[in-house]
């Protein structure tokens, strides 16, 4: 080989030494972010993995599906039956804070709506919304506490059985479980959540 060209190829050497010693310390300096990102990787693969996120995306989707069945219920036949008793539906009862700027005496009577109201520039406080809301909340709540609970306690003669989790494999099983089905721990008072 040539003297010219064996210097040619120690520089190359050299140079390639030093940016792979460069890359090595990067990595170095790296390594608690990479680990990290790895760990975090590895825990949300083994969460989208269990069970428990389906059965949470199904009751969400279905949730959302049964509040608008009880959401219409409520605006589309109660508050229509309360508003019998009224001139106007539940929903416009509202009260007048302060009057628009340009009118110097108004009040609820003054407009049909407290949309209207609000578009000519008056400040409404509109409990009428807030009891329809209101009688949404507890229609919602009474009847998922009657769907639920009492369904359960009439039809299938029993109260609802929790899970609890494994001490173990820390897998979740049936409350009344005698044995993991993961791990094949026995569970007995002292290790039952």
């Amino acid at each position: 080989m040539s003297a010219a060209l064996a210097t040619s190829v120690e520089i190359v050497d050299e140079h390639t030494a030093l940016l792979l010693r460069k890359a090595r310390d990067s990595v170095e300096r790296l390594e608690p972010q990479i680990t990290a990102v790895r760990s975090f990787v590895d825990d949300f693969q083994q969460f989208i993995q269990q069970g428990s996120m389906i059965d949470l995306a199904v009751g969400l989707i279905l949730g959302k599906s049964f509040t608008a069945i009880l959401d219409s219920f409520v605006v589309d036949i109660l508050t229509p039956i309360l508003s019998l008793f009224s001139e106007r539906n539940l929903s416009n009862f509202y009260l007048v804070a302060r009057c628009p700027l340009t009118l110097t005496t108004c009040n609820s009577a003054s407009w049909a709506t407290w949309e209207q109201a609000r578009e000519a520039g008056a400040i409404t406080v509109n409990y009428g919304q807030f009891l329809e809301n209101l009688i949404n909340f507890l229609t919602n709540a009474l009847f998922l506490y009657i769907a639920i609970k009492k369904v359960f306690e009439i039809l299938f003669d029993r109260t609802i059985i929790l899970k609890k989790q494994c001490p173990v494999c820390k897998e979740f099983v049936r409350g009344n479980a005698l044995i993991c089905k993961e791990c094949g721990t026995h569970f007995n008072d002292t290790n039952a959540n």
